[in-house]
């Protein structure tokens, strides 16, 4: 065949790698959908834990912490778990 450009073949090796590279990808898919749809019962059976310790910095960088402590509304949505906070004005503040 004159004339034509010959395209080159693949080796059988690179053929094996990518089906199996495609199979991996397409069985660890599947995978992890089923890991998301079951929730093992020590989760489902979770109690709240009896304290949260929050710890931010007092400026704008942490302004959900601030206004949620400010406001009331972490600790409303903790229920009967009890809300203690630390704020630092340096990350290693406390340790």
């Amino acid at each position: 065949m004159a004339g034509q450009p010959s395209t080159p073949k693949r080796p059988l090796g690179l053929k094996v790698g990518i089906a199996a590279a495609v199979l991996a990808l397409i069985g660890g898919g599947a995978a992890v959908a089923s890991a998301v749809n079951s929730t093992p019962a020590a989760v489902q059976e979770a109690t709240p834990a009896a304290e949260l310790k929050l710890g931010y910095f007092g400026n704008v960088t942490h302004a959900p912490a601030l206004v949620g402590v400010g406001q009331g509304h972490i600790a409303k949505e903790l229920g009967d778990t009890e809300l203690s906070t630390q704020v630092s004005d340096a990350g290693n503040a406390g340790s």
